[in-house]
């Protein structure tokens, strides 16, 4: 057995199972017994027992098995439980969208120590050691003056957001620094790019600064001893978009976008459970046949990608609009592919979307 995901609904009291095979199987030599606490799956002569853990099934509830090349796929109900969600002992279901964990630690950038900044790829210098006294959070962009500022009265808030020679303004995947600071770079229109191997770094932003993505720089430390430390990485900055969106959206959709000078990529991301607990192969341990799996909790999406310029209707008030760079959309859509192998073929798409899952743990 390869891959086994089972989606868990508490609330609706099923499990919807997922088993992909080492080999092609049929339905006549497939038989699966349900368990109270597992499924003992039988193909010809071998028996395994899936363990499920916390779970209570009903024996007699498999339905809608599906046999297909290498691909096993049922349905089985499960007991009450005495657990958050799903239990009739509780009458008020809590709002999941407050469990979300947003990690808020930023980069370890000391203040008012020797810093330097290079290219992630090739490691080129960006600009001469520098003491940033200032290293701070940057608003989010439907930010309120007064949340910043003490008073709103003959203040030119947008002169305020442009950083200084030694200021560092960082968002959840991006720095905002001023562009004096910077060289060994090409600009091709609005990109920032590293003279060196051409990477992308960033964007030309408002107000002589530019906007650098973190996942595509380091900074060298000076301390007591030379530290080179990664800012950040492209799939940790994707997940961390993901759940900054949902932490502060209960519905609606997510696009990524990296609009460079001859190609525009793209993501369009729309949640569908935002909380969904899943059991799965991740950390497998085979004893005399009986396998134990990792439960997670992910959220469930549809997903696309495209290379054409994303153009929102007008009535599309949900959407939210990132603009990242070309390595987060890559990571991004990679780790979602992943995800969408868990899927046989009649449940991987919804018209022209994949299904995928993401990790929120």
């Amino acid at each position: 057995m390869e891959l086994i995901t089972i989606e868990l609904r508490p609330r609706l009291r099923s499990c919807t199972v997922f088993l992909f095979m080492q080999r092609s199987i049929s339905l006549d030599k497939v038989q699966i017994k349900l368990l109270e606490a597992s499924i003992v799956l039988l193909i010809g002569e071998n028996v395994t027992s899936i363990i499920l853990p916390n779970i209570k099934i009903v024996p007699t509830s498999l339905s809608s098995l599906s046999v297909v090349d290498r691909w096993v796929c049922f349905r089985l109900h499960t007991q009450p439980s005495d657990s958050e969600f799903g239990s009739f002992q509780r009458e008020v279901i809590t709002d999941s969208k407050a469990q979300f964990n947003i990690l808020k630690s930023k980069r370890k950038i000391i203040k008012n120590s020797k810093c330097t900044i290079m290219c992630m790829c090739c490691k080129n210098v960006f600009c001469h050691e520098l003491y940033f006294q200032r290293v701070l959070p940057f608003p989010n962009i439907d930010f309120d003056p007064s949340e910043w500022f003490c008073s709103k009265n003959d203040i030119d808030f947008a002169s305020l957001l442009h950083p200084n020679k030694l200021d560092l303004f960082y968002g959840p995947y991006f720095s905002i620094i001023n562009s004096n600071i910077f060289y060994n770079y090409k600009k091709n229109k609005k990109d920032i790019l590293c003279n060196r191997c051409l990477l992308n770094v960033g964007l030309e932003d408002k107000g002589n600064s530019f906007k650098i993505w973190d996942c595509c720089i380091d900074y060298k430390l000076e301390t007591d001893e030379i530290i080179i430390e990664e800012a950040s990485n492209p799939l940790h900055d994707f997940i961390t978009i993901i759940k900054s969106f949902i932490s502060n959206n209960t519905f609606g959709e997510i696009i990524l976008e990296c609009l460079l000078a001859k190609q525009s990529h793209y993501i369009v991301i729309k949640p569908m459970d935002m909380r969904l607990g899943i059991l799965t192969e991740g950390n497998v341990k085979c004893n005399n046949d009986k396998i134990n799996l990792k439960e997670t909790f992910v959220i469930k999406v549809l997903y696309k990608y495209g290379t054409d310029k994303m153009i929102l209707p007008k009535d599309c008030i949900n959407a939210k609009n990132y603009e990242v760079s070309l390595s987060i959309i890559e990571a991004g859509f990679n780790y979602l592919l992943l995800s969408t192998k868990r899927f046989p073929k009649d449940y991987k798409t919804i018209e022209d979307y994949y299904i995928g899952y993401i990790n929120i743990e």
